[in-house]
């Protein structure tokens, strides 16, 4: 019986879960056609270029500790241990993309340089550094909702912060006409 009842929040929980996965995709989708009234192709290689970048750089700044994260949650039991566990995560992923985001910030022309082919894109790389700091702060909220067992509560923050990055792209990119950095304003 109570396989039973674990098994079905299993299934509801990740049905919740999954359901932030599909609007998050469907969010990606309706904003390409926004996307091609704007931007020439070599605009969409350097969204692909950040984009790739951005993933090697979440990949560093998470430092695989959400997943560690989930056994020290569970370590201590007691509410301060699990305190300590969120806020000791939170202040290392917070440390990490700050430095993250200097050295991007720092290297902005090289990287632009190097990456983009541009140095005059090094704006675009500073955009990005900050948006890496801020990104890592939204995956440790996330994460916490998780562990908490708080599914509605994550997927609400996730719908909320994808509708407000639908809004402020339309409003930057579309009749702001600012270009790729309305892009990492609407994020950051």
């Amino acid at each position: 019986m109570e396989f039973k009842h674990h098994a079905k929040k299993l299934l509801g929980d990740s049905f919740i879960y999954g359901l932030s996965g599909i609007i998050t995709s469907f969010i990606g989708v309706f904003l390409i056609p926004l996307y091609t009234k704007i931007f020439e192709p070599s605009d969409y290689g350097i969204i692909a270029l950040l984009g790739s970048l951005q993933s090697i750089v979440t990949i560093l700044i998470i430092f695989g500790m959400d997943n560690s994260f989930g056994v020290w949650y569970y370590d201590d039991p007691t509410e301060k241990g699990k305190k300590i566990a969120i806020s000791n995560w939170f202040f290392f992923s917070l440390t990490l993309g700050f430095f993250v985001a200097l050295l991007l910030g720092l290297g902005s022309y090289y990287i632009a340089m190097l990456l983009l082919g541009n140095s005059q894109l090094y704006s675009l790389v500073i955009l990005f550094g900050i948006n890496m700091f801020l990104a890592s702060t939204q995956k440790v909220l996330n994460i916490c909702f998780r562990v908490r067992r708080k599914p509605v509560q994550a997927v609400s923050f996730n719908l909320a912060i994808s509708l407000l990055n639908i809004a402020l792209n339309i409003l930057f990119v579309l009749k702001l006409r600012i270009g790729i950095p309305g892009i990492y304003y609407s994020v950051v």
